[in-house]
């Protein structure tokens, strides 16, 4: 844990140091016996900065981490559900899982989806139509969405008025995914 606070910390300060005092961030749900370890770092940096930096924390759940894993995170301070369930085997039944969790819990969405090529796998345009209808002060966004440059465009189109009905916030990665 003491390694993944120093990293974050200084990630943190270099961020604080030019400027930034918001910070949304994905910390993963790991594997093995201490699933949560990287939520306890995060969270501890996330006291020690609160005077200076408001830092959000996303559940980067894995397709292979049980609810209760994703539960005890919230329980424990994390603020939003999030995944790349386009990773999975099975991506839809994935992203309803994770949807499913956020809404039992009344927590946003930050879910990273379709970074790949694909065309055939669409999960914005699934949580679009899934989301459709949630309650306002529950915020969902999508990352990556790397896939959509790769559809047809009136399938391009088809998703992106979806997710203008819902009010999904979407966040482009140009540096890494363009």
């Amino acid at each position: 844990v003491s390694g993944i606070a120093s990293r974050a910390r200084r990630a943190a300060l270099a961020l604080l140091a030019n400027g930034t005092t918001a910070v949304r961030t994905h910390v993963d749900l790991l594997p093995g016996p201490e699933p949560l370890r990287g939520v306890h770092a995060l969270l501890q940096v996330r006291e020690e900065l609160s005077s200076v930096m408001d830092i959000q924390l996303v559940a980067l759940t894995p397709h292979d981490v049980h609810d209760e894993i994703v539960d005890e995170a919230l329980d424990l301070g994390v603020d939003f559900v999030g995944g790349s369930p386009h990773h999975a085997p099975d991506p839809s039944a994935v992203l309803q899982r994770l949807l499913a969790i956020a809404k039992r819990r009344g927590v946003g969405v930050d879910m990273h989806t379709d970074e790949q090529l694909d065309p055939r796998v669409l999960t914005l345009l699934d949580l679009a139509e899934t989301v459709r209808g949630w309650p306002d002060d529950i915020p969902v966004t999508a990352s990556h969405c790397v896939s959509l440059g790769t559809v047809d465009p009136a399938v391009r189109a088809h998703v992106i008025e979806a997710v203008r009905a819902t009010g999904i916030g979407i966040v482009a990665l140009p540096i890494t995914n363009l």
